[in-house]
């Protein structure tokens, strides 16, 4: 079973049995994405301030079936956004407190979608 099918058969088992908030995994980086940092030609870069819109669509916690998912980071997930690109740019090398390039956003939608028991859960995110 995949790494995405044993978190959706806890976080699915947590939640009947549960009924309370629950907390999203820590972002595990993605070695494509630190790999394609590696090999872009940029220049180092620090991560500056991620803020998340008040919105329906943007939610915070997360409600799934009578609970709630929050973010490991502060309980916001413009900080999980931050800390995934952190992590990322700083294992391959490109991030530095001092940069001049700053990565910023607005996280502006947030959601979770929970399909059939034999496809993966899909966390999406939009940000501007």
């Amino acid at each position: 079973m995949n790494r995405n099918g044993v978190f959706l058969v806890v976080l699915w088992s947590t939640t009947l049995t549960s009924g309370c908030a629950l907390v999203a995994p820590h972002y595990s980086p993605s070695l494509e994405n630190v790999q394609r940092l590696k090999d872009a030609a940029m220049q180092p870069a620090k991560v500056g301030n991620f803020t998340s819109t008040p919105d329906k669509g943007n939610a915070n916690p997360i409600s799934i079936r009578g609970s709630s998912l929050n973010s490991p980071y502060e309980g916001s997930y413009a900080k999980y956004l931050a800390q995934a690109l952190e992590q990322e740019l700083s294992l391959a090398g490109r991030l530095s407190p001092d940069a001049q390039m700053e990565f910023s956003g607005a996280l502006q939608k947030n959601g979770i979608s929970v399909p059939r028991w034999d496809r993966p859960v899909v966390i999406w995110r939009h940000v501007s």
